[in-house]
Parts: C-alpha cells; sequence; structure tokens
C-alpha cells in the first residue's frame, strides 16, 4: 500500500505543486520593470528588421535551418509589454501589435517614430514560463547578446552530457546520440530563442538521468521525474516539439536499466501516461487559474484550439494525418541528411562483410524501443493541423524515432567472439 501511495499519489502532489510554483513564478517576473527591458528590446530592432520574413533560413532551402523569429519576437513582444494588474497580465500573457500580421513587424513598428495605434493581444493558453528566463535577461542584454549566451550555453551542456556519457553508457550509444543531435539541428536552436525551450529541457532531463539514475531508481523517483518534465515543458515551450522532452530522455532511461527493471515494457509505458499527466495537467492548470483571475474564459479558448490543431479541417484546407507526417519527414529528405544515413549504412554493412560483428534479436527490446520510436507519429498524425502548419519546427519530433532506432540496431548487433 505504501509503494503503490509513492507511485501514484506523489506524483500528482508534484502536479500540483508544480501548477502553484508555475503561477508564483509567473507573478514574480511580472513584477519586474519592464522600462529597462523595453529599452534592451528596442536595441534587438535591427535583428528583426533582417530576419522580418516569417521563413528565414540560415541555409536557404533547409527546413531544418529555419529560424524561429516570429516566435522569438514574440517573446520579446511579451516580456516589454507594460503592466497595469500583475495577477490578470501575467495569467494573460498580452502582447501589443499594430495593425500587423507577423509579430517580427509588431516589434519593429513599436519603436517605430510613428506606428498604427497599438492592439493589445492577450495569449493567455500557455504558461510563457519562458518569460522566467527572458525577462531577467532583457534586464542586462539585448536579443543578438541572449542569441551568443545560448549558443555558449548549449553549447556547454552537450559537451558536459558527452563527457558523462563516456563513463555511464556504451559508446555506441554516444554516437547514436551524436547522430541524433544532427537530426536536432543544434545551430538552429542555439540562434532561436523558441526552440531552445525544449532543448534545454531535454538536455538537462539527460544530465539529471545520467548523473542521478541509480539514486532515482532506489528511490522510485523515475515516475515523478517525467511527470516533471512534462509540467516544466507544458510550462516552458510555445508547443514546438515537446515530445523530445519525454522520448530521447525516455530512450537513454531504458538503455542504462534495462537489465535492472522489471517488466521493461509496463514501465515504459508508465512513464509516457505520468509524462503525459504532467504535461497536460500543467496545462490545463493555467487554463484554470487564468479563467479564475481573468474575465476571459481560457477554457473555452483553448480546447477550440485543440480542436483547431488536431486532426480537422480550417475553411481551405483538411489537415490529413499522412500529409502531416509525410510535410515532417522531408525536413530529411535533403541531400546531407541521406549522405550521413548513405556514410552510416556503407559502415555497418562493412563490418558486416568484415564478419566482426553478427545480428543478435531481443524481442523485448525492439518493442520497447519501436514503441518509443513511434511516439512522434502518433504525435503528429493527431495535431496534423499544428504539425502541416509549423513543420518547420515540428519535424524535430522525429529525432525520438532517430534515437530510439540506432539504440535498436546497436543493441541488436553483437561482437563476435
Amino acid at each position: 500500500m505504501k509503494i503503490q501511495t509513492n507511485i501514484i499519489v506523489k506524483p500528482f502532489i508534484w502536479l500540483i505543486i508544480s501548477i502553484i510554483t508555475g503561477f508564483v513564478i509567473m507573478v514574480s517576473v511580472y513584477c519586474l520593470p519592464t522600462s529597462r527591458i523595453e529599452k534592451n528590446v528596442e536595441k534587438s530592432v535591427p535583428q528583426f528588421k533582417d530576419e522580418m520574413s516569417p521563413a528565414v533560413e540560415w541555409a536557404h532551402g533547409y527546413k531544418t535551418t529555419q529560424l524561429a523569429n516570429i516566435g522569438d519576437a514574440l517573446m520579446l513582444l511579451n516580456a516589454c509589454n507594460p503592466v497595469n494588474n500583475i495577477l490578470q497580465d501575467a495569467m494573460l500573457n498580452k502582447a501589443e501589435f499594430y495593425g500587423t500580421i507577423y509579430s517580427t513587424q509588431a516589434i519593429v513598428s513599436k519603436f517605430s517614430p510613428e506606428h498604427p495605434q497599438a492592439q493589445e493581444v492577450p495569449y493567455p493558453r500557455y504558461w510563457h514560463g519562458y518569460l522566467a528566463f527572458i525577462k531577467p535577461l532583457l534586464l542586462l542584454f539585448n536579443y543578438q547578446e541572449i542569441r551568443l549566451l545560448n549558443y555558449f550555453l548549449q553549447f556547454s551542456l552537450l559537451m558536459y552530457i558527452f563527457y558523462l556519457m563516456l563513463n555511464k553508457i556504451d559508446k555506441k550509444y554516444i554516437i547514436a546520440f551524436f547522430i541524433t543531435i544532427i537530426t536536432i539541428n543544434s545551430i538552429t536552436t542555439a540562434i532561436s530563442l523558441q526552440n531552445s525551450t525544449i532543448y534545454y529541457t531535454m538536455l538537462i532531463s539527460i544530465i539529471v538521468i545520467l548523473k542521478f539514475n541509480d539514486k532515482m531508481l532506489e528511490k522510485q523517483f523515475y515516475t515523478t521525474f517525467f511527470l516533471l518534465i512534462g509540467a516544466f515543458t507544458s510550462f516552458v515551450d510555445f508547443l514546438t516539439y515537446p515530445l523530445v522532452s519525454l522520448g530521447i530522455p525516455l530512450t537513454l532511461f531504458y538503455i542504462i536499466n534495462k537489465y535492472q527493471i522489471n517488466r521493461g515494457g509496463y514501465k515504459i509505458l508508465s512513464l509516457i501516461i505520468f509524462w503525459f499527466i504532467g504535461y497536460f495537467g500543467m496545462w490545463a492548470g493555467k487554463w484554470i487559474l487564468a479563467s479564475a483571475i481573468t474575465d476571459i474564459n481560457v477554457i473555452e479558448n483553448a480546447i477550440s484550439q485543440i480542436k483547431t490543431r488536431t486532426v480537422g479541417q480550417d475553411t481551405e484546407q483538411i489537415y490529413s494525418p499522412i500529409v502531416s507526417i509525410f510535410n515532417n519527414i522531408s525536413a530529411y529528405l535533403k541531400t546531407p541528411y541521406l549522405t550521413l544515413g548513405l556514410i552510416f549504412s556503407a559502415i555497418t554493412l562493412y563490418l558486416f562483410y568484415k564478419n566482426k560483428y553478427k545480428i543478435k534479436l531481443e524481442r523485448k527490446n525492439i518493442l520497447i524501443y519501436l514503441l518509443i520510436s513511434i511516439l512522434p507519429i502518433i504525435w503528429l498524425s493527431l495535431a496534423a493541423n499544428h504539425s502541416i502548419i509549423h513543420s518547420h519546427f515540428t519535424h524535430r519530433e522525429l529525432s525520438i524515432s532517430c534515437f530510439a532506432i540506432l539504440c535498436m540496431i546497436f543493441d541488436s548487433v553483437k561482437i563476435k567472439e
């Protein structure tokens, strides 16, 4: 009975604590003065003048290199928006628009000598937890400087992970992780704040697993841990590629612990379920709080958006799951990625030809890796509308499939004795 309470009840207590903590954090950052923030946002305008287009790619024609300049501009507009009512503004997350469609245009118009009448637009269905980091940073730095700091920090965390992996897991899994990072494209995440939230969540989750795996396994804390990852993902993310914060840490958890856990399939499935409980539970917490504190029915707005963003249709187009999957896979059907795949395949075939390796299939392992690898396919199918419109960042969900399948292959290949 005590074990059951620890495993089932405690995670839900942590979820309530997460919602309360999220609310306190948002109210706290909305207490920060916006005058200094606004000055640094104004210094950021030249960057957005150069990146006004909604589809800026640092390698033209490659979807994986598209920046999140629209999302980043919205983040900055939210950060510098004047605060009138701390509690309500922390829940409504307003930004000023000036008769413009794109947030890049809005941020340029905001600081133009002559601009149209401002219109405050609320965006309450997300937590906008990134403001807990962006607002303090904007007190000291402008957007260009934050980009560079973002690159420094992400690179440092990634190098630290490789260092930890060298001592914790077999080198073949490090190769799989390296290839997976290529599919995420860490250059794009480094210069896009919107694309960074999930990347940071994934990196930090991996570091925690590598450093504290034995303790978390002993204390049966992994259920709570994945619930907290889901909750934090919901808190900071703009619905970019959230499943990456689940799938890649989950695959790492399995390759480290597959011989230590009983009923591995059940364990993996339970961690997936609790991640989703954390993710949607945290999200629902924002809707409830915002609806209670403000005069906007955020619950109704959020449910309406969910219906739109999942399989359905708008006034012009039906959004098919098959089209969604193909659109996202097509991001990788480019020469550099295909070349990488061919090189990897050629090396693998060469090693088999030299008779250094043999294939040893373990049904349980294969099924678990396949379960993890199909998570992005299910997500892209269910969120077809969103995944087609925003495939320039949702394609990163497929990095989960890459990591899981590569680990499955490496697990099945054994050195001949």
